[in-house]
């Protein structure tokens, strides 16, 4: 099982940061940062790994092989050393955008472990539920209006608690609405 670090924004749900190496930030660095939002990391990680390869194979095409394997060690380091703090990166990235940390959980995956915390899913999905196209509105609560409560009052001789026309009882058929739409 996994570790991960969950943690809550009110208005974007939540999201799972997994303890330890990352694996996507490993193979690809840069891409993975503008991946998550974080443009200056990406950007930093792009400005180091591409001249790299770029002079790596520069090496390679001059079969200067010294200069090569020193490169492509620069280049691994670099990507080992995305890999090892991306994670990190990322819940600095999710704090400075305003979710708070909850707790720390175990699980196979990030769905998993955000789904040990979230409540059932009954609105949109949060990030560890992607979305296969757009979001159905959430559902309407029953909301308690007056005619309910008119029903139930004891004092229905009051002129302020009026009974609705739709909710009369089948005993009395001057109140139905067959008997109000034709008068």
């Amino acid at each position: 099982m996994k570790v991960f670090d969950i943690y809550h924004h009110p208005a974007h749900g939540f999201r799972s940061v997994k303890h330890g190496f990352s694996w996507p930030a490993f193979l690809g660095s840069g891409f993975w940062a503008l991946r998550k939002g974080m443009r200056g990391l990406g950007a930093g990680l792009l400005g180091l790994s591409l001249p790299l390869a770029g002079l790596l194979a520069a090496a390679l095409a001059v079969r200067a092989f010294w200069a090569a394997a020193l490169l492509g060690l620069a280049g691994l380091l670099v990507l080992l050393f995305a890999g090892r703090r991306a994670n990190h990166w990322w819940r600095l990235a999710l704090r400075d955008r305003g979710y708070r940390r909850l707790c720390t959980v175990e699980g196979r995956s990030p769905a998993e472990a955000a789904a040990q915390v979230a409540p059932p899913a009954s609105g949109p999905p949060t990030a560890a539920e992607p979305s296969t196209g757009p979001a159905a509105p959430p559902a309407e609560e029953p909301q308690s209006s007056p005619d309910i409560r008119a029903r139930t009052d004891s004092d229905s001789s009051s002129p302020s608690t009026s009974r609705p026309t739709s909710a009369a009882s089948p005993s009395d058929p001057s109140r139905s609405p067959r008997a109000t739409s034709s008068a």
